[in-house]
């Protein structure tokens, strides 16, 4: 089986939007052409009640296996609209993100390799249809290398782009916050980043839309006065100008023997109102540059006032966060991340907070079979009613030989309620993404070869609101064996206030190196893609 190459895809965007029937009946599709190898990536509702999976396609009749972009748009029921492919000649073209517009049309993050260390980076604008109404790509003035971590429609119907950009012999990035009209056209954009690294170093990235049409970013302040980095908030207007940026860490004191540093690597706005930012605490001892590296909250209201600052680990081991989000059902946040269990074996963990911040509970994996563990989390949504939350992720089975996929549900209290396992992608099957749609069901996408074709093809199914697909001969889900289930154990986080000070920050930013260029050569094409229906229950 032919299992899609690419780089690690770090956002996807969800948005819920009403889907008329897919909670009525469950079925299986597979899509896709004798001469392509297909895979999807990504899907998202939309607001026609369908549904667009976006993914893949390499043509196998040429010799260079050039891969191209792929949309493929679904009726309720699984049956095909429209598909189409977008890419360059010659090139590995892949989806980074896609989210559908305000005008019905779809917005699509892409980038394309030029070499084993080069890559181009542009953006699709599609109509309702599939049919490209402009195409972009960003392009730095200078030999930097540029990358980009969001892509997001505004409320005003632009766009804002979060990325960096690197000099090619130098390992420091600077960090950009830009935004388009909504024809693609750059409004403005913003660099923050670097300073002269002898007396002072900052960055802020990781932008989110707020509340009030601005955008709220993360990062670190470094100065020689403190001798170590805090952690940055920029509150920014719609049109990029700074409303407030302040740092928060604990105080430096030579005579306490210790260096602490803090910065930010998630942030998000509440319900009502206030900020949030997650990232790593290490707190190191001088002279012998011992460390402890936890992780740190802090949580401030509309303006940058400091509410809390606490910090969360386990004793002589090293945590990192991947993701926080404010919960809906009791204004909370919901952590994940990983801790490294024995050298260099990384476990993942969740960790539920109150809106103070105190631990509601904290939970990591643990498989009862002896040679299979959770390797690693790729999401928890919240679900729609708000008390629960659904984790997909990864196993792995005979000392990584075997990498099952699994779906679980967890009550509001970190307790699973069920939990299903997909097969192996060795077994002809391999999915990517799952997602929990209003009919309170999931809708699963990935990839297959188990129809006797020679290539893959896309694979999507509409499962019950216990993830299964009864009364399916060819479903690649067997219920998880007594044997193989997974636990959730305690994780014995301790957690603690920080004293944190907090200070107004004054970053420099300049015009960025950054320029949008009309693409002339991309090639499109409408894919014969063949329909299969496996199951329909």
């Amino acid at each position: 089986m032919k299992i899609r190459k690419g780089i690690f895809f770090i956002f996807a965007v969800f948005f819920c939007v009403p889907l008329s029937v897919y909670g009525q009946q469950n079925w299986m599709h597979v899509y896709g052409d004798t001469s392509v190898a297909e895979w999807a990536d990504h899907m998202l509702p939309t607001r026609d009640g369908g549904l667009l999976i976006a993914g893949g396609a390499t043509d196998l009749t040429t010799s260079s296996h050039e891969t191209d972009t792929l949309f493929l748009k679904l009726d309720s029921n699984g049956n095909k609209r429209w598909a189409k492919t977008y890419g360059f000649a010659g090139r590995e073209d892949w989806i980074q993100s896609v989210q559908q517009t305000s005008d019905s049309g779809y917005v699509a993050l892409c980038t394309s390799k030029l070499s084993a260390s080069q890559w181009d980076v542009f953006i699709l604008k599609l109509d309702a249809d599939g049919e490209i109404l402009w195409k972009k790509k960003i392009v730095p003035n200078t030999s930097y290398t540029i990358w980009v971590q969001l892509l997001e429609e505004t409320t005003d119907g632009g766009y804002m782009i979060d990325g960096d950009i690197n000099a090619p012999t130098e390992t420091a990035k600077d960090f950009f916050l830009m935004k388009l009209d909504a024809q693609g056209n750059i409004l403005w954009n913003k660099v923050t980043g670097g300073g002269d690294l002898s007396l002072r170093a900052y960055w802020t990235h990781l932008y989110r839309q707020t509340a009030d049409g601005g955008f709220i970013g993360s990062g670190a302040d470094w100065t020689l006065l403190t001798m170590s980095n805090d952690l940055l908030l920029r509150h920014c207007d719609s049109n990029g100008s700074v409303i407030w940026e302040k740092t928060y860490g604990q105080k430096y004191d030579v005579f306490e023997g210790f260096l602490v540093e803090e910065w930010g690597e998630a942030v998000c706005q509440t319900r009502g109102g206030d900020f949030a930012a997650a990232g790593p605490y290490i707190k190191t001892s001088v002279p012998s540059y011992l460390s402890e590296r936890d992780f740190c909250i802090i949580r401030t209201d509309d303006v940058g006032n400091l509410k809390w600052a606490k910090r969360y680990g386990i004793e002589n081991t090293i945590e990192k966060v991947l993701h926080m989000q404010p919960t809906s059902c009791d204004n909370g946040f919901l952590i994940d991340g990983i801790y490294e269990s024995s050298p260099e074996v990384w476990e993942p963990f969740i960790l539920k907070t109150n809106p103070d911040g105190s631990i509601q509970w904290q939970k990591s994996f643990q498989c009862r079979d002896a040679i299979t563990r959770v390797s690693r989390v790729e999401f928890i949504r919240e679900v729609p009613d708000g008390c629960g939350y659904y984790v997909f992720g990864e196993i792995q089975e005979n000392q990584a030989k075997t990498r099952n996929k699994f779906l679980l549900m967890l009550d509001a209290n970190g307790s699973i309620l069920w939990q299903m396992k997909f097969a192996d992608c060795t077994e002809s099957y391999c999915l990517h993404t799952v997602m929990q749609h209003a009919g309170e069901g999931f809708m699963a996408a990935g990839q297959s070869s188990a129809l006797g074709s020679s290539t893959d093809d896309i694979l999507v199914m509409n499962l019950n609101s216990f993830g299964a697909l009864p009364e399916c001969a060819h479903s690649p889900i067997p219920r998880v064996p007594p044997d193989g289930a997974i636990d959730l154990m305690d994780t014995p986080f301790s957690m603690a206030p920080i004293d944190a000070v907090v200070k107004n920050a004054y970053l420099p930013d300049y015009k960025g190196i950054i320029t949008i260029d009309d693409i002339t050569n991309i090639t499109s094409g409408s894919p014969a893609m063949v329909d299969i229906t496996i199951c329909d229950k």
